[in-house]
């Protein structure tokens, strides 16, 4: 509903549709509320999220809301800056894949703070990365996918995810997906925290990678 700046209203009912609550403002701010998703789990939750603040000042709210009890919703405001936040300095970090590069391929991660001066239309050269990953044999096809996944490990920092397609899992060319947990520079190092292998030949794990979410 569009009161001005905009609002996210959401109204639930718990006798399959014959009767509905009065519309509940979520948002009640006075930026602009967009882009609602809405959910539930078969169960006794109903779960929206939607985005606030205007371009280059935007955060990400998510609620829970259990209408069955009539229970007072909580919002939950998330940074959108945190959920690509690998370094914890508040700002997104880029993170990028050269998949035929020193023959197994490698992954470079920029920290913000490193490039701000460069965001100008320059060049920026794989050198200024903060951090180089590298697959582990020649042909793995390293970094062919890669994505920065969200706070997989709850820690408060941003985590990667990278695709190694062809890298020999359970069998040639089973391949192999790697995640590796974000931290502060100083302490963060390369070396996978977590390795998903393929099983059969020609699987492919890790052609493609995403973050999925809270599942």
């Amino acid at each position: 509903e569009n009161t001005g700046n905009g609002d996210i209203f959401l109204s639930s009912s718990i006798d399959n549709g014959k009767t509905f609550s009065t519309p509940a403002n979520l948002s009640e701010t006075s930026v602009r509320s967009a882009s609602p998703v809405i959910a539930a789990d078969g169960n006794k939750y109903i779960y929206v999220a939607w985005v606030e603040g205007e371009e280059g000042d935007r955060d990400i709210y998510f609620l829970r809301d259990e209408p069955a009890r009539g229970t007072t919703p909580a919002t939950l405001e998330i940074p959108l800056a945190r959920l690509l936040d690998v370094s914890g300095d508040g700002k997104s970090d880029i993170v990028t894949g050269a998949p035929e590069a020193n023959s197994a391929g490698e992954v470079y991660l920029f920290f913000s703070d490193s490039i701000q001066g460069e965001l100008n239309g320059s060049v920026i050269s794989t050198s200024s990365a903060g951090k180089t990953f590298t697959g582990e044999s020649a042909g793995d096809f390293f970094g062919h996918a890669v994505a920065i996944a969200g706070d997989i490990n709850g820690d408060e920092y941003a985590d990667i995810i990278v695709g190694a397609p062809d890298a020999p899992g359970g069998s040639d060319n089973a391949g192999k997906a790697y995640i590796f947990f974000g931290g502060p520079p100083s302490v963060m190092d390369t070396e996978a925290d977590v390795i998903i292998s393929g099983t059969d030949s020609n699987d492919n794990m890790g052609y493609s990678v995403s973050p999925a979410g809270d599942v």
